[in-house]
């Protein structure tokens, strides 16, 4: 049986998915509290080298 610590943990955010062409573009809030946060693990995640 398992714990709710080794359930994997989701968030929700107030942001819309945006297509353009062929990109998808994640909008996020200003106003939301995690907005920064977030903003900065994913520029963070994008500066990382390709695994391949």
């Amino acid at each position: 049986m398992s714990t709710p610590k080794d359930q994997p943990q989701l968030f929700s955010s107030a942001a819309q998915l945006v297509t353009t062409g062929r990109r998808r573009i994640l909008r996020l809030a200003k106003h939301w509290p995690w907005t920064d946060v977030i903003t900065e693990a994913l520029q963070r995640l994008a500066t990382l080298p390709s695994p391949g």
